[in-house]
């Protein structure tokens, strides 16, 4: 997953790099949506600590978590900011980033998500930002957020941006076997479909850049907002949306009830068991 995830940010259909023109409005939009959410009630309840302690999830160049750490430093937070992805080429220009946009030098570590529990800290906010979820099945999802459920403090907020995929993708335009996901001097970057996994739930795209031959299979899932909520629910006590641009929201979640144990959900994952003569 790793190499997949390198090589499919490697091609450039979506421009992380808050250097590059579009990557830097990338990051003032996030700061405007950040500047939106730290005026809910989860999280004014929580800028009375001196110290905020920020995990960002999936979080790449740090895109959302440096323009939420802005966003609570102008209220005179001091954060601590640790950001993760399984890609350590995107975290090198978040440390860079987060020096420059916060003054100090994010925590950075390379960490799949579904792993999270292992880092052994608490945290006040956990966030996933810029769409990332569409990277998980929903069976992968529940992992994700079970090890969330481990380390956010008990009065912790998570926070998810996501858009409603089904409504804005699927039911507006249709489904699409064949796509023209990017194409300008440097590369001409097409996704096929390729297939679905009924078990896992996720649809599987071949991205093919033109002009070099690269190639990835990757794995997508379609989420609709309500489903990818309600699973948050069953983790956490309330939870909340945010409109902010569309069908993009962001879903915030506090009061984490501890239900589940990574172990148990590891030692009972489902398998299809095949009965054919």
């Amino acid at each position: 997953m790793r190499e997949k995830l390198e090589r499919v940010y490697r091609m450039g259909i979506w421009l992380e790099d808050p250097y590059t023109n579009e990557g830097r409005e990338r990051f003032e939009r996030a700061l405007d949506f950040m500047r939106k959410a730290v005026k809910h009630p989860f999280i004014e309840n929580i800028l009375k600590l001196r110290k905020i302690r920020i995990l960002e999830l999936c979080g790449g160049t740090g895109i959302g978590g440096i323009a939420l750490g802005k966003a609570l430093s102008e209220k005179g937070v001091d954060v601590d900011l640790l950001i993760t992805d399984l890609r350590a080429s995107a975290l090198e220009i978040a440390k860079r980033w987060s020096m420059d946009v916060l003054g100090k030098e994010a925590r950075v570590k390379v960490l799949d998500a579904k792993e999270a529990y292992k880092l052994n800290e608490r945290f006040d906010i956990i966030l996933i930002y810029g769409l990332s979820i569409a990277h998980f099945s929903p069976w992968d999802f529940i992992l994700v957020l079970c090890s969330v459920n481990d380390i956010v403090d008990d009065k912790g907020i998570f926070i998810i941006d996501q858009i409603d995929i089904r409504h804005s993708i699927l039911m507006r335009l249709g489904y699409k076997e064949f796509v023209v996901e990017r194409v300008d001097e440097d590369r001409a970057i097409i996704s096929i479909h390729a297939g679905y996994d009924i078990i896992k739930g996720t649809a599987k795209r071949l991205y093919i850049n033109l002009i070099n031959k690269e190639r990835v299979l990757m794995d997508v899932c379609y989420w609709g907002l309500a489903e990818l909520a309600s699973l948050v629910w069953l983790f956490f006590k309330e939870v909340d949306f945010i409109r902010m641009l569309g069908d993009r929201y962001f879903i915030l979640a506090k009061g984490p009830r501890r239900k589940f144990t990574m172990k148990e959900l590891k030692n009972s994952i489902p398998r299809e068991v095949d009965l054919s003569l």
